[in-house]
């Protein structure tokens, strides 16, 4: 998803992401499309029933928020990205946007304990490590007793990119949440390293001499039947983690 600061990083500008609502236009046969729809799926399932209220930490271009609102949430989004949000808030109509650093979330009392669940998908690998703790109080806090944080980031089992500060292990997504003061609920691990998500292998039939549609198509429904997840945490490249907020007095 975006990043939800605003990053004094020259290198990682954020916002020239988002001239196109770039998760609205991927192709869901692509590796990367298929990726994306499981992972988004997968974290979507971990929601408490609708009309929940649920705040997007990091929606991007709006195309997650959408899928809430399709399924009956009442939805705000909130992201840095001024780019991203344009997109959100126009492909979105049913759904709040406001633009808003993620670690001023604690400066913002009509945030505290005003949601019944919070949705953080591919962001916190965004955000310079020495503000994550801060910025996953700060998320934690918009819980109301007994909220629902659905939050997922990838694993130290693949490479950090150009636009990441760091990958995660499980144990460690975990320890952050908990000390955060969450209790984790369950632990997903997802995006197995297998020959699905190989770029060698897709460049056997989807390269710039030919596209083979047909087998995109049977690679999708075998990646969501056969390889959604793994139950080997070294061998995933994201975790999906449901954690719960507890009651006041606890």
């Amino acid at each position: 998803m975006s990043p939800t600061f605003a990053s004094n990083d020259p290198t990682k500008e954020f916002s020239v992401r988002y001239h196109l609502p770039k998760h609205w236009v991927l192709d869901p046969t692509s590796m990367q499309g298929i990726d994306y729809y499981i992972y988004t799926g997968i974290a979507l399932s971990l929601l408490p029933p609708p009309p929940a209220r649920v705040l997007d930490a990091g929606c991007g271009d709006g195309r997650v928020a959408a899928m809430m609102v399709d399924r009956g949430y009442d939805v705000v989004g909130v992201d840095s990205a001024e780019t991203g949000l344009r997109w959100a808030r126009t492909l979105v109509s049913h759904a709040r946007f406001e633009q808003l650093d993620l670690r001023l979330l604690s400066h913002r009392p009509e945030f505290q304990a005003s949601f019944d669940a919070v949705v953080c998908i591919e962001v916190l690998e965004h955000i310079p490590p020495s503000d994550q703790m801060a910025t996953l109080a700060a998320i934690a806090a918009c819980l109301r007793a007994g909220g629902t944080l659905v939050l997922t980031v990838p694993s130290v089992n693949i490479p950090v990119t150009h636009w990441h500060y760091k990958h995660y292990t499980a144990d460690e997504i975990q320890n952050m949440v908990m000390t955060v003061g969450l209790a984790v609920k369950q632990l997903i691990c997802q995006r197995p390293n297998c020959w699905v998500f190989s770029p060698k292998v897709w460049r056997l039939f989807y390269n710039r001499y030919y596209d083979l549609r047909a087998v995109r198509h049977l690679i999708r429904l075998i990646a969501n039947r056969y390889y959604a997840t793994t139950d080997n945490p070294d061998k995933a490249g994201r975790y999906i983690l449901q954690a719960c907020s507890l009651p006041r007095d606890a």
